[in-house]
C-alpha cells in the first residue's frame, strides 16, 4: 500500500476547493440594469434601423410588465441578449422590432409557450372571441399553460400576451390589461406579430441572401 504524503500547500488547497461559496444574490434592479445596459451597448448598435426613444421605452415597459419576473440571474440576462444578437441582424427588415425583442423573450424565458404561440396563430390572432369548435382545444391548452405559471406570473404573462395580441382579449384578465384593437391592415403597416401578413417571419431565422458570406 503507497502512502501519499500531500505537502502544506496541497492540504491548504483542498481545504479552499472544498469549502462551498455562497454568492449573494443579486437583486432585480441590478440584474434589469445589467440586461438593459447590455441590450443598449451590444445589441441595438448591431441592427440598422433607427430605434427611437419611443419604441425604447415601450421595450422597457413591457419587459418590466411581462418579463422581468422571470429573470433571475446574470445567465439568464446574457441568454437573452445573444437571442436578441442572433435574431435582429436577420429578422430586422421584416418585423416589428419590439415585437421581435418581446417574443424572443418569450422564447428565452417561457419556451412551452413559444411553442404554442408559434403553433396557434388562429387562436392568438382571431379577433373572434367565439373560436371555432376546432380552435377551442388549442385555447384549452394555451390556457391551461398560462394558468400552470406561478400565481405572480399569470397576469404579467396575460398583459404580454394582450401587448402582442390586441385583437385577441382572451387571454387577458381585463382589469390588468387593456391595449387598442387594431385592423389588419393597421398592424400590417406596423408589421405586427399580430397582423396575419407578418405573424410568421418572427418565426423563420433564414437567412436573406445578401448577408451570405462567399468564401
Amino acid at each position: 500500500m503507497v502512502l501519499m504524503i500531500l505537502s502544506p500547500v496541497e492540504i491548504f488547497w483542498k481545504k479552499i476547493i472544498s469549502v462551498p461559496l455562497h454568492l449573494p444574490q443579486i437583486g432585480e434592479t441590478a440584474l434589469f440594469y445589467y440586461l438593459r445596459d447590455g441590450i443598449d451597448n451590444n445589441v441595438l448598435p448591431m441592427i440598422k434601423q433607427k430605434f427611437t426613444e419611443e419604441e425604447h421605452e415601450v421595450f422597457i415597459k413591457q419587459f418590466r410588465k411581462g418579463l422581468q419576473v422571470r429573470l433571475n440571474t446574470p445567465r439568464m440576462a446574457k441568454r437573452y441578449q445573444n437571442a436578441l444578437i442572433f435574431a435582429l441582424p436577420i429578422l430586422e427588415d421584416e418585423v416589428n422590432i419590439v415585437d421581435l425583442m418581446l417574443i424572443e423573450g418569450v422564447r428565452v424565458f417561457y419556451p412551452k409557450m413559444y411553442d404554442l404561440i408559434k403553433n396557434n396563430a388562429e387562436v392568438f390572432i382571431n379577433s373572434n372571441l367565439l373560436l371555432e369548435t376546432e380552435l377551442k382545444k388549442s385555447f384549452e391548452r394555451i390556457n391551461n399553460e398560462i394558468e400552470s405559471l406561478p400565481f405572480q406570473e399569470r397576469d404579467p404573462f396575460r398583459d404580454l400576451i394582450a401587448f402582442l395580441f390586441p385583437g385577441s382579449q382572451r387571454f387577458s384578465n381585463t382589469s390588468y390589461s387593456s391595449y387598442p384593437v387594431e385592423n389588419q391592415q393597421s398592424l400590417a403597416r406596423k408589421r405586427r406579430i399580430s397582423s396575419l401578413r407578418y405573424f410568421n417571419r418572427y418565426f423563420s431565422y433564414a437567412v436573406p441572401s445578401r448577408r451570405y458570406i462567399r468564401s
